[in-house]
């Protein structure tokens, strides 16, 4: 925003002088210190300030941050691990539902807003994102999963978004918000849900057909939209662990055969 304000003088001068002369850059340079980022107001501020010095003990200092990051990280993995035991539980159970119980986020309205989420919420409420192509015999969770992340959330008010992705689309999220749209979150192909069921490095390489046929329309979308848009969702569930070779040109058909490699029996042993 700086960069665009000093252009503009510049360009503004530019109109009366034929160039800006240094003393007068120099000039306008001071006046945005001054007068934009207020740097003369803050050190008066600081120099009419009263400071205390005291001697500080560093290893205790380091002491207590660790013990408060510590702490932070215990609080966060136990309701953590509330969430997995509750879905077990519901699954193992038959504590699951055929058929919805609770709304899609695209469908409310929610009116409490909320620091922590900087958005609108319902604070006693749940809601789905589901993927626009959802399993067949996809399974909802019972209200069970709602009573925990609210006692999570009692518990530590520091708590975010609590959510759960199925292998199913389907993921229930607390506390309820307003998505923008409906069948736009698939959550099986987010980076945090394939990392977590993929861990190792993947080596992914794409190949898609542009031949005469993937012209043909389906529904409102040509084959080639529909399988370009396949593997940017393939790409954006990559972590940085994960290898996808790309290439600008476009290469022509080629059949490729193995090359016979001539070895012997010592070099397998190296």
């Amino acid at each position: 925003m700086l960069r665009v304000f000093v252009f503009l003088i510049l360009l503004n001068k530019s109109r009366t002088d034929a160039f800006l002369e240094p003393v007068a850059l120099s000039n306008v340079l001071a006046e945005l210190k001054d007068e934009v980022l207020g740097v003369k107001r803050m050190q008066t501020f600081f120099d009419n300030s009263k400071f205390v010095y005291e001697k500080v003990d560093g290893k205790r200092e380091i002491d207590l941050l660790s013990n408060l990051l510590r702490q932070r990280f215990h609080d966060n993995i136990f309701a953590l691990e509330q969430i997995k035991t509750t879905v077990e539980n519901a699954y193992s159970n038959q504590q699951v539902y055929s058929s919805p119980i609770y709304p899609e986020c695209c469908n409310i309205n929610p009116t409490e807003t909320d620091y922590r989420f900087k958005t609108k919420v319902f604070r006693d409420r749940f809601c789905e994102l589901r993927a626009k192509y959802v399993s067949k015999g996809a399974k909802h969770l019972s209200k069970s999963l709602k009573e925990t992340m609210i006692n999570n959330l009692n518990k530590n008010p520091d708590l975010k978004w609590q959510y759960f992705g199925s292998q199913e689309g389907i993921l229930p999220v607390y506390p309820a918000f307003k998505f923008p749209s409906c069948d736009s979150y698939d959550n099986r192909v987010r980076p945090w849900y394939v990392e977590g069921i993929a861990p190792e490095p993947k080596d992914i390489v794409l190949i898609i057909d542009k031949s005469g046929s993937m012209e043909d329309i389906i529904g409102n979308k040509t084959l080639i939209e529909i399988a370009v848009s396949s593997a940017v969702s393939v790409l954006n569930s990559l972590n940085s662990n994960d290898r996808a070779p790309t290439t600008n040109e476009v290469m022509p058909p080629e059949v490729l055969t193995p090359r016979r490699v001539q070895t012997r029996s010592t070099d397998l042993h190296q």
